[in-house]
């Protein structure tokens, strides 16, 4: 989370940062495997699978950040690329979480 915090990204012009958004929503898809693989060390980052955070930013704005996480003897170093989404991708992606979208978008989106 803090790594969220302190990125700084580019949209359409406008400098934002990850305190300047609201996570809306964190899905996550995890990895499951029944042996062990040589060339994947046991760890969380293998066990963790894709992460997907919906945004909401400043404004009419949505974004998807995705976390990349590799670890470096023995400590993590999480990079994040931030995509921007337009309102009908975003509702897309939340349209079987109405808290999620009642965050996104407001309170008349409760029904």
């Amino acid at each position: 989370m803090a790594s969220f915090r302190h990125l700084s990204f580019n949209s359409d012009g406008a400098a934002l940062r990850g305190v300047d958004l609201q996570i809306v929503k964190k899905a996550q898809q995890f990895i499951r495997t029944t042996q062990q693989l040589s060339f994947l060390p046991d760890s969380p980052v293998v066990n963790q699978g894709d992460a997907f955070w919906y945004c909401r930013g400043p404004g009419a704005r949505w974004f998807l950040a995705i976390p990349t996480v590799l670890s470096r003897g023995g400590e993590l170093e999480v990079s994040w690329v931030v995509r921007p989404l337009t309102e009908q991708r975003m509702r897309a992606a939340l349209q079987f979480d109405r808290k999620a979208c009642r965050r996104a978008f407001g309170a008349q989106d409760a029904s």
